[in-house]
């Protein structure tokens, strides 16, 4: 099994490009929380990523206060969790807010160029957003670090990224027909060579789900409870088929993911049963019983103890906030079984 695209299709990842970026040395402007980005660009309910294309230049990419990330040209910075963050010409430390800097919305799908600066040396950006939906279970959003900076420049298995950014960069430079629709689809693939260029260029002793695919015993282990979810698993059961002692295996599994292995399948079976909840006319005994659960009563409990709700609450909660977007919903039939209070 391919751990990170059973991943990544529970996403349920979405993307797009806004802006065209031109800072002239000295500069230092900074962005609002992503709630804020969010609203700013109506970009409806679901977490939002954003990230930047240096394009020409060089600058600094700054969170709270950690070290400055230095970028250069064809380099990508995406940034996790949340917060404010702060793009600079080296050692320029007065931040602006953007939202002033920026065209009057709404946007229409339409880049918009942006312009700031003193005068001196130009750097240049594409600058954009991700999106997911909002997760009961996120293991691989969340094993990632505030800030993830990776070099596009072809060389060192990187050539399908560096491909994907002169793409991006023409497409957001030449405001083509169709142009909106093939950037948001690019934007996608970046993201994915992103977390391949990351893999192999963060430091061995990090941790997190990403890094632990790369472990025999707990990718193998990973594998096994992602193919088969529904399977009356023990930890003494994992360990026969991974052959891996009990103690070693739940020590390597949550140093490196953060949870041991049933931890992690109790979480990972809830996260499947939201995404069937809200994409799927199944009721929640149909539900519990993919997930592998034979009590109604049991699945409910589980479910409240790691989403905060009901299975039928969470999935009006969820539906109202789709109808709020605008997007789709999925059909409520909620038959057979009642929310355990």
């Amino acid at each position: 099994m391919d751990l990170l695209s059973d991943i990544l299709r529970s996403v349920r990842l979405s993307g797009g490009v806004f802006f065209h970026a031109s800072f002239s040395a000295p500069f230092c402007v900074e962005s609002p929380p992503c709630e804020h980005i969010a609203e700013l660009l109506d970009l409806g309910a679901g977490q939002v990523v954003p990230f930047h294309i240096v394009v020409e230049g060089s600058c600094e990419a700054r969170v709270g206060g950690e070290n400055p990330v230095v970028l250069e040209s064809d380099d990508v910075v995406i940034f996790f969790h949340g917060g404010t963050h702060v793009v600079a010409s080296r050692g320029a430390t007065e931040a602006v807010p953007i939202a002033p800097l920026l065209p009057p919305p709404p946007y229409d799908g339409q880049i918009q160029h942006i312009r700031h600066g003193g005068g001196g040396p130009l750097t240049i950006m594409i600058c954009g957003f991700l999106q997911h939906e909002t997760a009961v279970f996120s293991p691989l959003f969340s094993s990632l670090p505030r800030v993830v900076a990776v070099s596009g420049r072809s060389g060192d298995g990187k050539q399908h990224l560096f491909e994907i950014l002169q793409i991006i960069e023409e497409e957001a430079r030449a405001a083509r027909p169709g142009g909106s629709c093939l950037l948001a689809r690019l934007t996608e693939l970046m993201f994915i060579e992103v977390l391949r260029a990351y893999l192999l260029e963060a430091p061995s002793e990090d941790g997190g789900w990403l890094r632990g695919t790369q472990d025999p015993f707990v990718s193998r282990s990973l594998q096994l409870l992602h193919s088969a979810p529904d399977r009356d698993w023990t930890l003494e059961k994992l360990c026969r088929e991974v052959g891996r002692s009990r103690s070693a295996l739940a020590e390597g599994f949550s140093r490196l993911v953060g949870l041991p292995p049933m931890q992690y399948l109790a979480r990972w079976r809830m996260e499947l049963a939201a995404q069937l909840l809200t994409t799927c006319d199944m009721t929640v005994s149909e539900v519990a019983r993919h997930v592998g659960y034979h009590s109604d009563v049991a699945f409910n409990r589980a479910f409240r103890r790691i989403s905060g709700l009901p299975p039928v609450a969470w999935s009006r909660r969820e539906a109202r906030r789709r109808s709020m977007a605008g997007r789709p919903q999925a059909a409520d039939r909620r038959q057979g079984a009642a929310a355990v209070p």
